[in-house]
């Protein structure tokens, strides 16, 4: 199994050490940890962010794993892409570390297209096969079988479509059936729900087959309460899960930007990003 971590940013990458630090949050005082944790809106964040570092540090030591690549860049939002530069020192900070790169990409307006068009030209430069470049915009993989056939593209989850937020997350589930007119079991009710919701386009031979045809080795998923559904046998195409954090949704309006703006909450408006 190899074991990746991704920053964002490049302020965030050169505190690696200090994110990598290993707290135990039942250890934190009960003052501190009521001062910090729940007078703070982020206060879950936090929280599992710090489980995620005692799960890492338990894992391994117990088996030996260590990290072995980096992922860096923004899935989100177009106005965050790192420059040409922040990137070139990332890219080399990991190689330093020893660890493989993969440059993580957003969806794509035409301006974000242009600039991520300069971002992949420096990747390309490297003259390094190994790095990877999660696709979250099927433009860009234009671009890339295009004019960039040496990177290898990777299915960020923003494509990969699965259910999230589910209802039913286990046959066990107290939420109540309506089986008016029905004679199926309820029992096999909750198999189908879950099943249902357990399905995805991963699971399709012919969708499969056809992101290989595309450049694809290996596509990343969000680790969801109902599980999912994934081929049995080895078929060329590898999967990647995301911990502890997963995506729900995504849009144009964004509650960040609206700090400054309200209006950048509710529409779309021209102009910068604040």
């Amino acid at each position: 199994m190899e074991l990746a971590i991704y920053f964002a940013n490049l302020k965030q990458l050169l505190d690696l050490d200090e994110a990598l630090r290993p707290l135990d949050p039942d250890s934190i005082p009960s003052f501190i940890s009521t001062l910090v944790f729940n007078n703070d809106t982020s206060s879950r964040e936090y929280y599992a962010n710090l489980v995620a570092i005692q799960w890492f540090e338990e894992h391994t030591s117990r088996t030996g794993d260590a990290l072995s690549r980096l992922y860096f860049g923004q899935e989100f939002c177009e106005h965050l892409i790192p420059s040409p530069d922040d990137l070139t020192q990332a890219y080399y900070y990991c190689r330093q570390l020893g660890w493989d790169f993969t440059y993580v990409s957003s969806f794509c307006t035409d301006e974000a297209l242009a600039r991520q068009e300069q971002n992949l030209a420096v990747l390309a430069d490297m003259d390094d096969d190994d790095i990877e470049v999660v696709v979250n915009d099927w433009g860009l993989l234009r671009l890339m079988q295009r004019q960039f056939p040496q990177l290898n593209p990777v299915l960020g989850r923003l494509l990969s479509k699965q259910k999230r937020l589910g209802r039913y997350t286990s046959v066990n589930s107290l939420w109540p059936i309506n089986r008016n007119g029905l004679e199926t079991p309820e029992e096999d009710l909750r198999q189908n729900q879950l099943a249902a919701l357990r399905d995805t386009s991963l699971a399709n031979p012919d969708y499969r087959r056809e992101l290989r045809e595309l450049g694809f080795a290996r596509v990343d998923v969000d680790i969801v309460p109902e599980g999912l559904n994934l081929p049995d046998e080895p078929d060329g195409l590898e999967t990647s899960c995301y911990y502890p954090w997963g995506y729900m949704a995504g849009g144009r309006n964004c509650l960040t930007a609206g700090v400054l703006d309200p209006q950048r909450e509710f529409v779309v408006v021209d102009g910068p990003c604040p």
